[in-house]
C-alpha cells in the first residue's frame, strides 16, 4: 500500500509510418538495444536507430509559365466500414496534400459502396514544382457524415504516392488501394488520377469557375472544404 517504487523505463520504442504498405518509404530499423549501465530501475531504457527516406526540399518558384493540374475522378469505394445503426454509412471523401487546399466529394447516404463517378476533384498545387510534387502524396480520409453535434466519424484512410503518376507528359492512371482503419483493412478505394500541365492563365480561370472547356473532364468544378 505505502510502497513507493522508482518509475520504470519503457522497454519499447514506438514508431509510425504513413498508411499503405505498398509505399516504398518505410521505416527501417538499423539498431535496437538497451542501456544496461542504468541501474536506477528494474527496467532498462531502450534505444533504437532508424533509416527513413527524406522528403525533397521545397523550392519556391514565383514565376512559372505552366502549372500542374491534378484531377481525381471515377471515384468509388467498396465494403466500407459500418457506422450507423441501420448497418450502413453516409460516406464522403476528403483529399489532403502538403501543397494545396483540401478537396472533398459529396456525401452518399445509406451505403457501404459509395460512388462518386459523376464528380471530379481538381487539385491545383499552390507551392512546389514537378520534382517536389512527385515526392508527395494524396492522402484520402473517408468520413461518415453525422447529424449529431460533433465531428464526423472517420471510416478509414489511405494514401497514394504521386511519384508513380506524375511525369513530363500528361498521364491518366487507374488506382485501387485498400482503406485502412486502426491497423486493419476496411474496404477498397478505386479511381483515376489525371495529371497535366496548363498555362497559368488557364489555371487561374479554372479556379474562378470561368474556364472549363479545355479540360477533358466533366463539368464539375473544384470543391474545397
Amino acid at each position: 500500500g505505502g510502497t513507493r517504487r522508482v518509475p520504470s523505463w519503457c522497454d519499447r520504442v514506438l514508431r509510425s509510418k504513413l498508411y499503405g504498405g505498398h509505399v516504398e518509404r518505410k521505416v527501417e530499423t538499423l539498431h535496437y538495444d538497451s542501456c544496461r549501465t542504468v541501474v536506477t530501475s528494474d527496467h532498462k531504457p531502450v534505444m533504437a536507430k532508424f533509416k527513413v527516406r527524406a522528403r525533397k526540399q521545397f523550392i519556391f518558384q514565383p514565376k512559372v509559365e505552366m502549372k500542374i493540374l491534378i484531377q481525381v475522378h471515377n471515384l468509388m469505394a467498396e465494403n466500407v466500414k459500418i457506422a450507423d445503426t441501420n448497418g450502413k454509412s453516409d460516406p464522403y471523401l476528403v483529399v489532403h496534400t502538403n501543397f494545396a487546399r483540401p478537396v472533398r466529394t459529396e456525401c452518399r447516404p445509406n451505403t457501404l459502396n459509395p460512388n462518386w463517378k459523376c464528380q471530379v476533384l481538381r487539385i491545383i498545387p499552390e507551392v512546389g514544382g514537378r520534382e517536389y510534387i512527385s515526392s508527395e502524396y494524396l492522402y484520402f480520409i473517408l468520413y461518415d457524415r453525422d447529424l449529431w453535434p460533433g465531428p464526423d466519424d472517420v471510416l478509414g484512410q489511405t494514401l497514394i504516392p504521386l511519384e508513380n503518376y506524375i511525369g513530363t507528359k500528361p498521364t491518366c492512371t487507374e488506382f485501387c488501394v485498400p482503406i485502412y482503419d486502426q491497423g486493419g483493412i476496411e474496404g477498397t478505394l478505386r479511381g483515376m488520377i489525371t495529371i497535366s500541365h496548363h498555362p497559368v492563365k488557364e489555371i487561374e480561370h479554372l479556379t474562378s469557375g470561368l474556364y472549363k472547356e479545355k479540360f477533358h473532364v466533366n463539368d464539375v468544378v473544384m470543391k474545397p472544404l
